[in-house]
């Protein structure tokens, strides 16, 4: 009897341990079906999960940079700009003041916020698996991005069609050419216009275009004189998807401008390369404008990269292949900007910088320099 007592107060302890063991587990992170690799795994705080932002923020395609000076996260998702302070139970989203349930804190190095505030910023539904010790993270994908316009012109070498959305594209896109009649199918996803419309070119080689929603995608459909090569590529700002088709000259068929012996090394299909590049960034901020009173109103890197990214637009609309050094406010050495440049193989080096001057009151003067 005293054997059987004995068996049942180990195999009562044994459940206690294992039990433990569980509720001690490290918690596992998963994003859209896809396990995310933390140094630092999600911990529980006051009952709240804590997730690593940096890894949710890569898991998701944005880009995180850290002002220490500050103690200060930023993020760039999209067209969402959101600043996570330390200890802080408030967090900043497109400007707007965002209460977090738990101050955001740093454990070895890493940045954790409360995984509600992760999934209300970056579109995710979340499930906790008490069992398993599991954060699940699903995107909700409901974010549609809608046609601006269907723009249009000559280029060297070729003819330029420009697909304009009002914030960058969310989805994908898949391409079809269909003859009887020759056209170019397009359809984006997570992509809508607000009603059909066409669009009439003047053009030997397109004709016009057409737009209209079907289902849960955008197509867009190209009608042409006759079939034609092309290219096609994604604009720096992600707002815009562009075609280039090539044009006959004396019978022949060009894609690029080319001599015969030897190839223009700085033009594609004959359009040149501008690389723009946003003075200063992440942990640089350049000069700083401020009030009276000291407090900072305008950091030089925050308005170099705005006028950076209206510039990038223009010179794209332009017909311009357009390469920028930084699309957020991240750190970039003068060699790595250099090495940008030299990759993209530019016509042309645009560092745009800002000065702060005292006279009376603050402001910023634009100043371009060109390589």
């Amino acid at each position: 009897m005293k054997y059987l007592n004995f068996l049942i107060i180990l195999i009562i302890l044994s459940g206690i341990f294992c039990c433990t063991a569980s509720a001690d587990a490290e918690i596992k992170l998963i994003a859209n079906g896809k396990t995310i690799e933390c140094e630092v795994p999600p911990v529980i705080r006051d009952s709240r999960t804590l997730v690593p932002i940096r890894a949710v923020a890569e898991a998701s395609n944005a880009e995180v940079s850290w002002n220490e000076r500050k103690r200060q996260v930023y993020i760039m998702s999209g067209d969402t700009e959101i600043y996570l302070t330390i200890d802080s139970k408030t967090a900043t989203v497109d400007g707007k003041k965002v209460t977090l349930d738990v101050e955001s804190t740093i454990i070895d190095g890493r940045t954790m916020v409360p995984v509600r505030f992760v999934a209300e910023t970056f579109g995710y539904n979340v499930a906790w698996n008490g069992t398993e010790r599991i954060v699940s993270l699903t995107s909700i994908n409901t974010k549609t991005v809608t046609l601006n316009t269907i723009g249009a012109a000559n280029v060297e070498g070729g003819f330029r069609v420009t697909i304009k959305f009002n914030s960058p594209m969310q989805g994908s896109y898949n391409i079809m050419e269909l003859s009887n009649p020759v056209r170019v199918v397009v359809d984006i996803e997570k992509a809508q216009i607000d009603y059909s419309r066409q669009f009439d070119f003047d053009n030997a080689t397109v004709k016009d275009a057409r737009a209209a929603n079907h289902d849960d995608y955008l197509r867009v459909t190209l009608d042409l004189e006759k079939s034609a090569k092309y290219k096609t590529y994604v604009n720096t700002a992600n707002d815009a998807l562009v075609l280039i088709f090539a044009v006959e000259t004396n019978g022949a068929v060009t894609t690029d401008n080319k001599d015969d012996e030897k190839p223009q090394k700085s033009e594609k299909n004959g359009v040149k390369t501008i690389v723009i590049d946003a003075g200063h960034g992440g942990s640089d901020p350049g000069a700083l404008g401020k009030d009276e009173e000291g407090e900072t109103l305008a950091r030089e890197a925050d308005v170099n990269l705005d006028v950076a990214k209206k510039t990038a637009a223009i010179l794209e609309e332009a017909g311009y292949n357009v390469v920028t050094t930084r699309t957020s406010d991240k750190t970039v050495t003068l060699s790595g900007r250099c090495q940008i440049s030299n990759d993209a193989d530019a016509d042309l080096f645009v560092s745009i910088h800002s000065n702060a001057m005292d006279a009376g009151f603050k402001y910023f003067a634009l100043s371009l320099r060109c390589a």
